[in-house]
């Protein structure tokens, strides 16, 4: 299916007006429909619930890097950085090595 230039943009332009007469619509009419709210609702529940054991997957693969995240920041807010060098090698090492830090 071959379209030209002009058809195109029509088509871009006639998404781009839909998409925002739909955002006008929320805004003004369906945000504060208690019957929408309600269902929205429901709908984040459903979600949370489904996808309870992922998030705390992610969570606890994650748990290591944000606690070096955490110190690094720390010490840099600080401008101590010298001090996790000396104080927390391993993480120290660790920091390096993920690239957060540069090897002096």
């Amino acid at each position: 299916m071959d379209m030209s230039d002009e058809q195109i943009q029509n088509l871009i332009k006639s998404h781009r007006e839909k998409l925002k007469k739909k955002k006008e619509h929320y805004h003004a009419v369906l945000k504060h429909d208690p019957e929408f709210i309600k269902q929205n609702r429901e709908r984040a529940k459903r979600h949370f619930e489904k996808n309870r054991e992922q998030k705390k997957e992610y969570y606890m693969e994650n748990l290591d890097k944000k606690r070096l995240n955490n110190y690094y920041y720390n010490y840099k807010k600080q401008n101590r950085l010298d001090d996790l060098k000396k104080k927390h090698p391993d993480i120290y090492q660790k920091l390096i090595d993920t690239g957060k830090i540069q090897e002096e």
